[in-house]
């Protein structure tokens, strides 16, 4: 059902608190105890396990973080789908409260996207292309929402465990 979907979608995501948590310790043991998440000066040779740690645990958080955005087709909008639905919202209802939080969130990243391209930051044209596609996934789905068979979609199909409306 809809609860053990919940479950697995959250357990992707967090993943990355063990591997958060290593990085941590490394960090800790090479760094007299001190945690930080910002980089020294990147022409000390002295600071390179302290810079190391420092991204890779940066890294694992962001993804967290990301991962867990209530925008579909990432972890957190497939959670929102299933936790809408779970509570007894028919799939259409589901399906336009998904396409509504998740369109604006990737358009805001497109433009995210946009910024960095404009400024020659890393990373834009990635950016773009993320939220370009998550734009696409929020609109077939508000689509199937428009047409009243937002069912069609693997996210809004009927689930087994009894959880869904009658």
């Amino acid at each position: 059902g809809h609860r053990e979907q919940v479950q697995i979608l959250l357990a992707g995501p967090l993943t990355h608190v063990p591997q958060a948590l290593f990085w941590m310790a490394l960090q800790a043991a090479g760094n007299g105890g001190v945690v930080t998440l910002t980089l020294s000066s990147l022409a000390d040779p002295s600071q390179v396990w302290r810079n190391l740690t420092a991204t890779c645990l940066l890294m694992q958080l962001l993804l967290l973080v990301f991962n867990l955005l209530p925008v579909y087709p990432l972890d957190g909008g497939q959670v929102l789908a299933s936790y809408l639905l779970m509570r007894g919202n028919d799939p259409n209802t589901a399906a336009r409260t998904t396409a509504m939080v998740s369109f604006p969130c990737a358009c805001l990243l497109l433009l995210v996207g946009v910024v960095q391209l404009a400024r020659n930051m890393p990373g834009g044209l990635l950016t773009c292309l993320v939220g370009g596609w998550m734009a696409f996934q929020a609109n077939k789905i508000w689509n199937l929402y428009q047409q009243g068979h937002a069912e069609f979609h693997p996210l809004f199909a009927p689930r087994s465990g009894g959880e869904e409306p009658g």
